[in-house]
């Protein structure tokens, strides 16, 4: 085992080099960094800890990223899928010696990583019969590559990580993640001015799981109440300072459904409560402050959509240039669809402009949910909707095994699962970027609190551990 542990050290090590040494002669300081930080990361952590933390943490900085040339994203799915192959495997060896109830969730989870797979591998046989090149096949079928590689590398480290290991580094993953995003949106919306600039993937899918998990311990009572209260208000106060409007209905949603859902009498769920919306209040107007203070006002600007509508009704929103957007690219996505509804165009072919109704500005989506229809028709969608289903199943299944209290009530998993289908109206879940990187956290918290840990034992038998973490009252 501790050979096996020092050959993949050896070969992230020889990667990072590799990567440097690639950034130099390209006179890219982000490329060099990124190397550095994967060698170092190399020798410090263990290399189960190491996948997902180069898969989440990669994939923030590499994908959107302007400083970055478009090779690098590729390159960086290729070696993100031959980390997920290798979780892949290590899962059939987890699998042998676990008991029932984490087999069948493992079963379920190796179904759903090979049915996410088969879609976009499917989606080659197409490529001569439409207008997609290879090179725009690539470009467009990386986010759906990852998929089935954050499923596999999240259920590995879900089930051979420390808790504490799999909760700090999705927690930190979401508040990297609401960061970069917060700098890229106000970068976007007119403050380049203030020294905002894209830095890396827009996305508040990698921010849900860590919204979600404290949430979860706050309202279900675990140890250190106070700080998950704060780290989720903290985590959406990031996001809502964006100047976004549904990261605030995403809040919103949230509190609500946790709320709903929370544990214990009925004293203690109202105190909860009650401290939420209390604190809830008062991050809103700092919120508010930051924004004025560092955004010149966004987010203040962007949230009076909402007054207007109350005082004018849906005139206002009929009216908005986002809505009027989405309704074209409705339009546009069911006309496209409709050439092909059984099996879809295919990967790799522009979508019309929203404003200029042109293919040759255009890109691989539009922001609505028929984009998948249009992509991969009835077939590949349904194929896509059972992928992810299967993943909630398991996770389902999981929580029969767990020894933290908190994660063995269903509120995780139903905030999590509502916060996807809250972005719905924008487009299906699958077409962002940051949607592989959720189910990755999702999986992992989601397996931290089975009662019995999995590890690989010498010569590569699977060695039962007792899981630790407190007790089955408190997380």
């Amino acid at each position: 085992m501790a050979r096996q542990r020092r050959g993949e050290t050896l070969v992230v090590v020889l990667l990072g080099v590799v990567v440097s040494a690639l950034g130099a002669a390209m006179l890219n300081a982000w490329i060099a960094l990124a190397g550095a930080i994967l060698t170092i990361l190399a020798w410090a952590i263990r290399p189960a800890l190491l996948r997902p933390t180069f898969v989440l943490f990669g994939s923030l900085f590499v994908f959107q990223n302007a400083n970055l040339p478009n090779g690098v994203s590729i390159g960086f799915v290729t070696v993100s899928g031959v980390l997920g192959i290798y979780s892949y495997h290590q899962l059939s060896i987890i699998e042998r010696g676990s008991t029932p109830a984490t087999q069948r969730a493992l079963g379920l989870l190796r179904a759903a990583t090979v049915l996410s797979a088969t879609v976009p591998l499917g989606s080659l046989a197409q490529l001569g019969y439409g207008q997609a090149t290879f090179d725009s096949w690539v470009r467009d079928a990386i986010g759906y590559f990852l998929i089935p590689v954050c499923i596999a590398v999240g259920a590995e480290a879900g089930l051979t990580l420390s808790r504490a290991q799999i909760w700090s580094l999705s927690v930190g993953a979401s508040g990297a993640a609401a960061l970069i995003a917060m700098f890229t949106w106000l970068g976007r919306r007119g403050g380049a001015e203030l020294g905002f600039e894209q830095l890396g993937l827009a996305s508040s899918f990698p921010v849900f799981t860590g919204v979600a998990l404290c949430l979860t311990m706050y309202f279900n009572g675990a140890k250190g109440g106070i700080r998950w209260l704060i780290t989720g208000l903290a985590l959406l106060g990031v996001m809502v300072s964006t100047g976004g409007r549904q990261p605030a209905i995403f809040a919103c949603i949230a509190i609500a459904c946790a709320a709903l859902l929370a544990s214990g009498g009925y004293l203690s769920r109202m105190a909860r409560f009650l401290g939420i919306m209390i604190s809830a209040t008062l991050a809103f107007f700092a919120v508010l402050s930051v924004s004025q203070a560092i955004g010149g006002g966004i987010a203040a600007r962007r949230l009076d959509f909402f007054d207007r509508v109350l005082e004018n009704g849906w005139s206002v929103v009929s009216s908005d240039g986002s809505v009027v957007d989405r309704l074209n690219a409705y339009a546009w996505t069911a006309e496209i669809w409709s050439q092909s509804p059984v099996i879809g165009r295919g990967l790799g072919e522009y979508f019309p402009s929203v404003r200029s109704g042109s293919t040759a500005d255009g890109g691989f989506t539009l922001d609505t949910p028929l984009v998948v229809l249009a992509k991969f028709g009835v077939v590949g969608s349904a194929i896509l909707c059972i992928a992810c289903i299967l993943v909630f199943a398991a996770l389902n299944v999981a929580r029969r095994e767990v020894r933290v209290f908190a994660l063995a009530r269903p509120t995780f998993l139903c905030v999590s699962g509502i916060l996807v289908l809250a972005t719905l109206a924008n487009g299906f879940p699958t077409e962002n970027r940051g949607f592989p990187l959720f189910l990755l956290s999702l999986v992992m918290i989601g397996l931290s609190g089975t009662d019995r840990r999995l590890e690989p034992g010498p010569e590569g038998r699977p060695r039962q551990q007792l899981s630790t973490g407190g007790s089955h009252q408190h997380g």
